[in-house]
């Protein structure tokens, strides 16, 4: 399974399934901005960490879920704010993370929530089986997205029902999978650099059905310049 050919094989594979749902036609695709400073001790560099604002959204932020997906986007973004959230510090944590997301240009909301037969979660009607968030980081998704839908990407990483429970997204990719292949996959897609060409294999109720998906040519021609993505509707 180590070898280079099968690694290639499930390189392409994930890049494949990035599945693009809603697209609102002002955000995407995302901007790198260059190189890390050189952090030479005798220069001082003032920090602008507001551009790009990551939000990884996973049940215990002690884990490695986001871990790759956030090498992934400092090697596009050095500077991005990139911000782990679970359950115990959601509530506690939002007001900082809101700010932060006035003030960026632009969001990304990964949600590691992959569907889990017999998972409990408690809500408001106690304890029940659940593939969704919890109420804490379920409300401060919410908050975001009444914030700034508008520039926030958000990434089902692993749940593709995610949005039937936030219908203000309007920029939702799908990658099935938390897998490192996938959240390689889904940066690239973030920045243009791959096409994106998935179809969902279920229908999400009230977003989208079966085999729906908006296909985007990659983004970045020879010499590295990027056009722009035809404006979409977001439904």
């Amino acid at each position: 399974m180590g070898k280079p050919a099968n690694l290639a094989l499930g390189q392409q594979i994930a890049d494949s399934s990035i599945t693009l749902v809603r697209d609102n036609g002002k955000l995407l695709p995302l901007k790198s901005s260059g190189t890390a400073t050189t952090g030479l001790p005798y220069q001082r560099v003032e920090e602008v960490r507001d551009n790009v604002v990551a939000i990884i959204f996973s049940d215990d932020m002690r884990t490695e879920a986001g871990r790759a997906l956030e090498r992934q986007i400092r090697e596009r973004v050095p500077d991005a704010n990139v911000i782990y959230v679970d359950p115990r510090i959601a509530t506690a944590i939002a007001e900082d993370i809101l700010k932060d997301v006035d003030a960026a240009r632009s969001v990304i909301a990964a949600v590691y929530e992959v569907p889990v037969p017999g998972k409990v979660m408690k809500d408001a009607a106690g304890l029940t089986n659940s593939v969704g968030l919890s109420d804490a980081s379920g409300s401060l998704l919410q908050k975001v997205l009444d914030h700034a839908a508008d520039k926030t990407a958000v990434l089902a990483m692993g749940n593709p029902y995610l949005a039937q429970d936030f219908p203000a997204i309007q920029n939702y990719l799908c990658t099935f999978s938390n897998a490192t292949v996938s959240e390689a996959g889904v940066v690239k897609a973030l920045f243009g650099e791959i096409a994106i060409g998935g179809h969902l294999p279920v229908s999400i109720p009230n977003i989208a059905q079966r085999g729906a998906g908006l296909e985007r040519p990659a983004q970045i021609a020879q010499g590295g310049s990027r056009h722009a993505y035809p404006a979409t509707n977001h439904n």
